[in-house]
């Protein structure tokens, strides 16, 4: 009976445990697998210890496989969170050593070091196990189908800098140092640098640019700031945009152009290292002979981690800009700030006497003072769901689309004479003149009319002359203007903001680095949703009340 009963029971597993853990096993279905491959202690002479690990299939890039190299120097003692530098491709070029050198002289904290090699995904799955044992070649001469470097390295957008944040950096601090010490990694911007060579220099900028909540100190070795994949657009979004918390040091070779296709690195280098003084970033740069290779780079390895790291632990400050309209925008003193999350969908922000072009009780009855809102329900708020933090700014109105006659795509000009309409999913803003009635007067909709005219100022289909006007850097949103007649769109890299003649000025970067969805000004506040969020910050312009109630602003001209 127990032969039968044991039996029995295998049979279970074979055939219904048994295809569950082959799935688990399975890199394509299974979530992030990680695998010791090596660990040495004092390599090369160093003092310290590198440890290896493959990454197979994570969330962010799924299918790819990877090596990621760590190397935890001596004074690393398991107690106190390091500070990490990682470095794309490998850690090369004296990096290691350089930390060894700096921590050791003090001139650097304790820091881990961290080499991401970009990710493959290749024609079989890997041979592990005693499988790898009994036939080492079977897992070396896999064929590699899809190179992924370029999509990773030279993609201009925050991808990548998440996915060092959310499953880079917690695989590490998964492991131990070789005499049992847990890793530990701090998490704050200002004990994190991005390093790399070419495309992985560009790949460390990005991820600074996109993330400089995860990220404060750069140093580019012959940057990829060419027209490989958007990298040639920085210099002019570094112009544009509101300085961040950075540190950069930028290294290039006069003769560097790896591929005439693309461009000259070393010019583009150079344009790179203007924008940023521009803009006021705390910058260091080294041009040198040659083309392109990182020679030179790892020549001046500790020079340049001098610099990143100096006068640690305090802080990497923000710079000021040379923008002019970008300094008469923003108000210095006032940074994002949380009013409430967990905001619903598919909501967006009314200015006061936004789109609707209604104000008066209507927005009068939705604001709310701090002391007020500390007494409100979720329930009372309408908005189910939502936190309402006493951040010290009010509550804004919050409508659906049609809600009151709220069109968020659509925002007249102070003075009424023309409006602007969001194209959707495209980077223009058309622009149209209002209609005018038989009276010469015209309607300015949701209930408000001057004079007989039956127009509707928010209807697109009651205007004359319509162009596309506005030229975003990426796809647009929401739409509002300022009394100066700036217009105001929410994008996925911030809230950019353009002149009378269509042209982006500024860009005010998102919160946290997620797309903005909303955006309105409500007197001298500018509030965004961000990230299932609302933030608000104070600036030095005003949103419009009534759009017919204000003078037109003066005209840029024609510049």
């Amino acid at each position: 009976m127990k032969r039968l009963y044991f039996a029995f029971w295998a049979i279970v597993f074979l055939f219904v445990c048994m295809p569950f853990a082959l799935q688990a096993q399975n890199p394509i279905d299974a979530a992030a697998q990680l695998e010791l491959t090596g660990r040495t202690l004092q390599p090369d002479g160093l003092r310290g210890e590198y440890l290896t690990f493959t990454m197979r299939n994570p969330r962010t890039y799924p299918g790819t496989e990877r090596m990621i190299k760590v190397y935890v120097p001596k004074e690393y003692d398991g107690k106190q969170a390091a500070c990490t530098a990682i470095m794309m491709d490998d850690i090369m070029y004296g990096l290691a050593q350089s930390i060894d050198t700096l921590i050791a002289s003090g001139e650097m904290p304790v820091t881990i070091a961290v080499g991401v090699r970009p990710g493959r995904i290749y024609d079989n799955l890997p041979v592990s196990g005693s499988a790898a044992a009994q036939n080492p070649s079977a897992s070396q001469n896999r064929e590699v189908i899809r190179y992924n470097r370029s999509n990773e390295f030279d993609r201009c957008d925050g991808r990548f800098a998440s996915f060092l944040a959310e499953e880079v950096l917690p695989a590490v601090s998964s492991f131990s140092t070789g005499d049992g010490l847990p890793i530990l990694l701090s998490r704050s911007a200002d004990d994190r640098m991005v390093l790399g060579a070419s495309s992985g220099a560009i790949a460390a900028f990005t991820a600074a640019w996109f993330r400089p909540d995860l990220f404060s100190r750069v140093y580019s070795i012959i940057g990829t700031f060419v027209p490989m994949r958007g990298g040639d657009h920085y210099p002019g979004l570094i112009r544009k945009t509101e300085p961040q918390r950075l540190r950069i040091y930028l290294q290039d070779n006069d003769e560097d152009t790896w591929n005439p296709l693309f461009g000259s690195w070393y010019e583009y280098n150079l344009l790179m290292e203007s924008a940023l003084r521009f803009a006021g970033y705390e910058l260091e740069h080294h041009w040198d002979k040659g083309g392109h290779n990182g020679r030179n780079g790892g020549a001046i390895m500790s020079e340049a981690l001098r610099f990143l790291w100096k006068d640690y632990p305090s802080p990497v400050k923000k710079g000021k800009s040379g923008n002019a309209t970008l300094n008469s925008i923003i108000d210095s003193s006032s940074v994002w700030t949380l009013v409430a999350s967990n905001v619903p969908a598919g909501v967006f922000i009314k200015s006061a006497g936004g789109a609707s072009c209604k104000d008066g009780a209507g927005m009068e009855a939705t604001m709310r003072s701090v002391a007020k809102r500390r007494s409100v329900s979720n329930e009372e708020s309408k908005l189910s769901g939502m936190q309402v933090n006493e951040s010290g700014f009010a509550l804004p109105q919050l409508l659906g689309v049609g809600e009151h006659g709220f069109d968020p795509y659509v925002a007249v000009y102070p003075g009424g004479k023309h409006r602007a309409i969001a194209d959707v999913n495209s980077q223009w803003i058309s622009n149209e003149v209002i209609a005018v009635g038989a009276s010469g007067e015209c309607s300015v909709g949701d209930g408000v009319r001057i004079g007989g005219a039956q127009a509707d100022a928010m209807a697109p289909e009651g205007g004359l002359y319509r162009q596309e006007f506005y030229k975003l850097h990426t796809n647009g949103g929401q739409i509002c203007f300022d009394t100066s007649g700036y217009l105001y769109c929410a994008t996925e890299i911030g809230v950019q903001i353009c002149d009378h003649n269509g042209r982006v000025r500024v860009i005010l970067p998102a919160p946290c680095g997620s797309a903005v969805s909303s955006v309105g000004l409500v007197g001298n506040v500018l509030y965004v949703i961000s990230g299932g969020d609302l933030y608000a910050r104070k600036v030095q312009r005003s949103g419009l009340g009534n759009a017919l109630s204000v003078s037109a602003p003066d005209s840029d001209g024609q510049g």
